[in-house]
């Protein structure tokens, strides 16, 4: 039988997962002398890269300009650039790879085109020159990433708190970011400067001292660069759908949603679960060792279905809510 464009499309529709039926629709395409065709073969091939390797970057800006030249709708039903697809199958400790992988998540999850690690290099050697000193490709990157989100506007969306790079001689540390009340920063000391990507110390206003510089060390508050950056976008990775955070008993929790998607990973502390649209984090209890902080987002309201049943549970005893939750509590 002879396939039309629509009996592809239905095909498709019908089949997601099945992605040779969307490599025949590619050819169908070409023997039609269709561009789309090498979109549809890009993606296909992007799908199966590492997002933190050198070939899924290297494909990346020709993809995004080839879903630019295609109808919403046409992207909308293959599912191109429309739905937020899991970033963190695989973390690698590489502080690049990480990095990668931190740029494609919050390209996907909130819509803010980015490029590869590197960039910004004119910003990155100011600051170097400012501050007198070299600084470790993690650091360098911290600035690229922030400036870049900086100039799009998306900073305070991405991050919540506010950019603050400063040689902080009091203290023997350099300063990454300022909450927006100002009464903590978040700092990486000197002396772990010639580490690739260094952790980061907490530094809180010190209110009995009556000065409003003054601060005291809080103690370590992500072991690098990248898992506090993870953190923070975490933090702020609201889905238009809703989403929730709860404590929970953590190895309860963690079993079920092991079970259920049979796959996590891992970024710092956090446990790391994903499906298209939904993005679940678990994280240690400040508070109780046997204890977790459960963090559910939905990219879009009609995924809310996709969030296992038994979570609903754990909302009745109170927490964060926003969105479609925060209408059904």
């Amino acid at each position: 039988m002879a396939f039309s464009e629509s009996r592809f499309l239905t095909e498709i529709a019908n089949h997601p997962e099945d992605r040779e039926r969307r490599l025949q629709y590619a050819g169908w395409l070409e023997a039609n002398r269709e561009p789309r065709a090498e979109l549809i073969r890009l993606e296909e091939e992007m799908r199966g890269l590492p997002i933190y390797g050198d070939r899924y970057w290297e494909l990346k800006p020709r993809r995004n300009a080839l879903r630019s030249q295609c109808q919403p709708d046409w992207l909308a039903q293959l599912k191109y650039g429309t739905e937020y697809e899991p970033v963190f199958r695989e973390v690698p400790q590489g502080w690049k790879e990480r990095w990668r992988l931190l740029r494609e998540f919050v390209e996907r999850w909130h819509g803010i085109p980015l490029g590869d690690v590197g960039r910004y290099q004119e910003k990155v050697q100011e600051t170097e020159s400012q501050l007198h000193r070299s600084l470790p490709p993690a650091v360098k990157e911290w600035i690229a990433f922030s400036h870049e989100l900086l100039e799009a506007g998306w900073f305070g969306g991405v991050l919540r708190d506010d950019y603050w790079v400063e040689d902080l001689v009091e203290h023997n540390n350099v300063s990454l970011l300022i909450q927006c009340e100002g009464d903590f920063y978040w700092a990486v000391k000197n002396e772990y400067l010639s580490e690739d990507d260094p952790h980061v110390t907490g530094y809180l206003l010190d209110d009995e001292g009556g000065l409003d510089d003054s601060f005291t060390e809080n103690g370590i508050e992500a072991a690098s660069i990248t898992d506090f950056v993870f953190c923070h976008v975490n933090g702020c990775s609201h889905g238009h759908g809703g989403g929730f955070r709860v404590e929970v008993p953590a190895s309860e929790v963690q079993e079920k949603l092991d079970v259920t998607f049979g796959r996590s990973s891992g970024f710092g502390d956090f446990r790391v679960y994903e499906a298209p649209n939904l993005f679940i984090t678990l994280h240690p209890s400040e508070e109780e060792e046997t204890e977790a902080s459960l963090h559910v987002e939905v990219w879009k309201p009609e995924a809310v279905d996709t969030i296992p049943k038994f979570l609903w549970d754990y909302l009745k005893g109170g927490g964060m809510f926003h969105g479609v939750f925060a209408d059904h509590l």
